[in-house]
């Protein structure tokens, strides 16, 4: 088992490296909504081989945690506009 310790903070970097390592587990430090698109993304495109297990690693109560749900019901509100004008 090999163990990668990288810092991103490009989410087509991400989305780069996760072609290229083929991880089996992935372990995010903080819930940055891009790279867990960039997640799905890469999920969906190899979505005949070996599934991929995420973990989030978050502080219950934390200002993070809040910040994450904010971008995610903002993402929400966004789409829910976009399928009401269409």
């Amino acid at each position: 088992m090999n163990v990668r310790v990288v810092h991103f903070s490009d989410g087509c970097q991400f989305l780069t490296s996760l072609t290229d390592l083929q991880p089996s587990h992935v372990v995010l430090l903080e819930p940055h909504l891009h790279l867990m698109r960039s997640l799905e993304v890469h999920s969906a495109e190899r979505q005949h081989s070996n599934s991929m297990e995420v973990l989030l690693i978050r502080y219950q109560e934390s200002t993070e945690l809040y910040q994450h749900m904010s971008t995610i019901e903002n993402e929400k509100r966004s789409f829910q506009e976009l399928i009401s004008i269409k």
